[in-house]
């Protein structure tokens, strides 16, 4: 993954709200990460976006709390969104 859009991801993930989190997971039916949220949310406003290896850190802190199919589920996601590069529907 091209090092600005490690960068932008990990901007956006340091924009979201607890609503954005819980409006996900209710969305996506993960019961897991809506009942973490605000744990979440604390870790993605600790990111450093000029810092690539924190989406990788981002990730396996989720998976010392979250079962480990939601980390997948949220993974793979954000792979198909970069994909897409709809990433201005990132957690939309």
């Amino acid at each position: 993954m091209q090092k600005s859009l490690k960068t932008l991801i990990l901007k956006r993930f340091q924009t979201l709200s607890l609503d954005d989190i819980i409006t996900f997971a209710n969305k996506h039916d993960l019961p897991e990460t809506k009942r973490h949220a605000t744990k979440i949310l604390h870790i993605s406003h600790s990111l450093d976006p000029f810092k690539q290896d924190d989406l990788i850190l981002f990730f396996n802190q989720l998976l010392t709390f979250l079962p480990k199919k939601e980390v997948t589920y949220l993974h793979q996601y954000l792979i198909t969104t970069i994909n897409k590069y709809d990433l201005i529907t990132l957690f939309d």
